[in-house]
């Protein structure tokens, strides 16, 4: 009497079998499956409630009318102790299994967070978001203070977003417009370093934040107005906080010159690439700006290689490109028959067995010291026997 109909044992069954073979399915191919990029573990910790404190150093990010990421300034905030440094959109950050990119087309690939997280890394600061305001978004803001006046020591041609021909602005005193003015700030002459290029930025991006509203509600309403010429990823509360915070002091504020250096993993289409000075950072931050260094929370850790080849760093590069150990290029060395290794006392030894490991490097010449001075948490002098270690690899 407790019998189950055949029909009921034909359809559990048949239902049970399509599970299963889905289940394979799904095993067998996991390419269906989208991943998402993401750094292991979490770098920096980016406020979500509207806490002025929460926010110390902000990239301001502007892009042309391409949507290419063409000037940055880091402005930061440690103890209301302003400073602002340049950034350069050719600098190059490590995406992990994404691979080199400059800021330039970074920002284009991953998001704002996934950027920030990369350049934090790779430079040894902690920055907590970005403003990224267009072209036309940082005009509109100028416009709303009424434009600025320059005083150029020759005359200037440049072209704008809003025309197609360039413009040509005497020497001496003019006053520009709001689209003007963006235009003049953010135009980088042929063979110009992003420090030259900061003397006409900085000045016109400090007169607007030093105009902007005090109170952060409005201020915050302002920047929402912008609409996508100014999206952050921060909330908008946030980085008004942040703003209202410092206002009036960014004229005055210090300039500190982030060190860059030709990459010299650089290829025919990357020439331009530069790699940020960690050690001209660590020395500039070390007394003012302790809050912005690198900080190690146990379970990440940096490493600056060296090697006359460019292509051993590269190939040392790809072995750490997943896990704790993060790469930064320290460029050439002298040539050595053995590999050395220098690690501060914050380096556990488990990190060194993973990273000898990784390198298969079973008998590297370790030295512990207290502190680096390219900034990092190791530093790695590539010899020979690494060099013989991968060709036989590669051959067999």
């Amino acid at each position: 009497m407790n019998r189950i109909p055949n029909f009921l044992k034909w359809l559990v069954g048949s239902l049970l079998a399509i599970a299963i073979l889905t289940g394979v399915m799904l095993l067998q191919n996991p390419k269906n499956s989208v991943a998402k990029y993401r750094l292991p573990g979490p770098l920096t910790e980016i406020s979500s409630t509207p806490d002025a404190k929460q926010v110390h150093n902000l990239l301001v990010e502007i892009t042309d009318s391409k949507q290419q990421f063409v000037v940055g300034a880091l402005l930061m905030n440690n103890r209301n102790k302003l400073s602002i440094a340049a950034i350069d959109p050719n600098v190059a950050v490590d995406l992990r299994e994404f691979g080199f990119r400059d800021l330039r087309s970074a920002s284009n690939q991953v998001s704002a967070g996934q950027l920030v997280d990369a350049l934090n890394v790779s430079a040894g600061l902690s920055i907590d978001g970005i403003l990224n305001l267009s072209e036309i978004g940082l005009g509109a803001l100028l416009d709303t203070i009424g434009g600025v006046t320059v005083n150029l020591p020759t005359k200037l041609k440049f072209p704008t977003a809003e025309s197609d021909k360039a413009l040509i602005l005497p020497a001496g005193k003019t006053h520009l417009d709001g689209a003007t003015a963006a235009a003049y700030a953010i135009y980088r002459q042929p063979g110009e370093s992003a420090t030259e290029q900061s003397v006409r930025f900085h000045p016109v991006l400090s007169k607007v934040l030093d105009a902007l509203p005090a109170d952060p509600q409005k201020l915050n309403s302002q920047l929402m107005s912008l609409g996508q010429a100014g999206s952050s990823n921060l909330s908008h509360l946030d980085v008004a906080h942040f703003l209202a915070n410092s206002r009036g002091g960014w004229s005055s504020a210090g300039d500190l010159s982030l060190a860059t250096s030709p990459s010299q993993l650089a290829t025919d289409f990357t020439d331009k690439w530069l790699w940020l000075n960690t050690g001209s950072i660590l020395s500039a931050f070390i007394d003012d700006q302790s809050d912005a260094l690198w900080s190690s929370d146990g379970t990440q850790y940096r490493i600056s290689v060296c090697s006359q080849s460019p292509e051993d760093r590269l190939m040392a590069r790809e072995l750490l490109s997943r896990g704790s150990i993060y790469f930064v290029d320290g460029g050439g060395a002298s040539p050595s028959l053995h590999s050395h290794l220098i690690i501060t006392d914050s380096v556990p030894a488990e990190v060194v067995q993973q990273l000898a490991d990784k390198l298969s490097l079973p008998e590297l010449d370790t030295v512990l010291v207290s502190q680096i001075s390219t900034g990092t948490d190791m530093q790695l002098d590539l010899g020979k026997d690494f060099t013989s270690i991968q060709q036989k690899g590669s051959s067999q």
